[in-house]
């Protein structure tokens, strides 16, 4: 019987990292005369380094929780724009889209649609 090696770190942020652009090109592909995508947060470095005036700190990020695969550089927030409109609501149609696609794409592929976070894809988060 032959067993499948556990995916390394590395190989997952390389897999993610194609998965998002072929999402992005997806997009680009599908709604070319109305629909604009870019990335907003990808990989968050926690702690990281900082300066509070002229002094050097060291911050820890407080928009992610401690767990957020954007730690392992595994999950990447998007802005999407109709029609030249920001999207910042949820709800819209168009993240249902987007989301129904990015977990078509490969079985770690989960969407934060359904913890009202619309925007955030991640590479082997499942569900919550």
């Amino acid at each position: 019987m032959m067993t499948i090696p556990e995916l390394t770190l590395r190989r997952k942020r390389v897999i993610f990292s194609r998965l998002l652009c072929e999402l992005v090109i997806w997009i680009n592909t599908e709604h070319e005369a109305h629909w604009d995508i870019c990335f907003d947060e990808v990989t968050v470095h926690s702690p990281r380094a900082a300066r509070k005036g002229v002094e050097r700190i060291v911050v820890e990020d407080a928009v992610h929780k401690r767990a957020s695969f954007h730690h392992q550089g595994l999950a990447a927030d998007l802005n999407l724009y109709i029609d030249g409109q920001y999207i910042s609501d949820g709800g819209h149609p168009a993240w249902r889209e987007i989301a129904t696609k990015w977990e078509s794409m490969h079985e770690l592929c989960t969407s934060g649609i359904d913890w009202n976070d619309a925007n955030h894809v991640s590479f082997g988060e499942g569900k919550k």
